[in-house]
């Protein structure tokens, strides 16, 4: 097992300290942790250490990576590490080969990517499978720029790198978190000033009983005024009608003949 120390060693170290209770613990025998940089490649022990070793086990890995992983030993490393070095570290002739590699970095090393893969490329096909039935070289590698979200350049890079048998995979649980905070941030505004309304609304007067009558005499207005045209309607059909009447005849003198 190995890690790559990054620009973001907090979150890293987080992500490291679950990975290794969660599946190192209750799955894995004996692992191994490093700490690679522009300038070498440091590990936890010389070679793969057994877990349930009683002064070099699991505790003592995890406070060997909480003393070494920090923000300041970080920071003062350059871009880009060395990858070259800690791949040919852990799989030197002579050297049993690690089952699972897993890695976290930030990016690929820009200026370097052809060199790894070659490289890569050349110890699969120089070496065997530390067991049968196992993969060769099987890289597990979680990149935690969220700024190489789909750049097609660093998945083509990673996945090679990964192997048939690998993985890869961008961690941007910072990133959303920051999001997350900047949203939960807004709704707490929203709320304040939802709240500042309520208040005011308490404070109105309730005029539920007004509505209802004003409602009702509405209701009442708008009846009387159907009533009032429907009368109004029927006396101008009714005048209408008494004028269109032809008037009676008067009597004529008799005709002599």
């Amino acid at each position: 097992m190995l890690r790559l120390s990054l620009p973001q060693p907090s979150q890293t170290k987080d992500e490291i300290v679950k990975f290794i209770n969660g599946v190192i613990e209750p799955q894995t025998e004996t692992y191994n942790l490093a700490l690679f940089s522009s300038s070498g490649v440091t590990t936890w022990c010389p070679q793969f250490q057994s877990k349930l070793d009683p002064k070099k086990g699991l505790a003592d890995s995890l406070k060997w990576l909480n003393k070494n992983m920090t923000a300041k030993s970080c920071a003062a490393q350059a871009y880009p590490p060395d990858w070259v070095s800690v791949l040919t570290k852990f799989v030197a002739e002579g050297v049993t080969l690690p089952w699972r590699i897993y890695v976290c970095c930030s990016r690929a090393p820009e200026g370097r990517t052809e060199e790894i893969l070659e490289l890569i490329a050349h110890l699969r096909s120089t070496n065997e499978s530390p067991a049968k039935g196992e993969p060769l070289l099987p890289l597990n590698i979680v990149a935690f720029d969220p700024t190489i979200v789909g750049n097609d350049e660093e998945k083509v890079f990673f996945t090679e790198v990964a192997g048939p048998d690998g993985n890869f995979l961008i961690d941007t649980s910072a990133e959303d978190l920051t999001a997350l905070d900047k949203m939960l941030k807004a709704v707490q505004v929203k709320r304040k000033q939802l709240d500042k309304l309520n208040k005011k609304l308490d404070k109105m007067e309730n005029l539920s009983d007004r509505v209802s009558e004003d409602r009702a005499l509405l209701q009442m207005q708008i009846a009387l005024n159907n009533m009032i045209a429907n009368d109004l309607e029927l006396c101008d059909w009714a005048l209408k009608n008494e004028a269109g009447r032809s008037k009676p005849s008067s009597p004529g003198a008799e005709c002599q003949t």
